[in-house]
């Protein structure tokens, strides 16, 4: 896909309001794009929706991101899959270890 386009300089805000409603639909393929199918996430609400269907945000040092990225790509899995199996190995493992 083409670059992300910039958000420009609107003389008023209904002008910016008809330019982020004629964008929108590239702006949701950008962002499926770069984010696949997890929910946007701003605010507190944002996070409350996407707790509530199971999504837990976590911060990853970009080493681990991009060790994880590699690892996925060499499984023929998508990262958020890979890093969700491997958290689920780890969980168990540690429950097992802890029984």
């Amino acid at each position: 896909m083409n670059e992300p386009k910039k958000i420009p300089a609107f003389a008023s805000e209904a002008e910016e309001a008809a330019w982020w409603f004629e964008t929108r639909e590239q702006r949701a393929a950008e962002y499926i794009e770069k984010h696949g199918d997890a929910p946007v996430q701003t605010g507190r609400l944002g996070r409350r929706v996407a707790e509530a269907q199971g999504f837990t945000p976590i911060s990853l040092d970009s080493q681990d991101i991009s060790n994880a990225k590699q690892l996925a790509e060499q499984s023929g899995m998508e990262v958020k899959n890979y890093l969700a199996m491997l958290v689920h190995e780890a969980l168990q493992q540690k429950m097992q270890n802890a029984a």
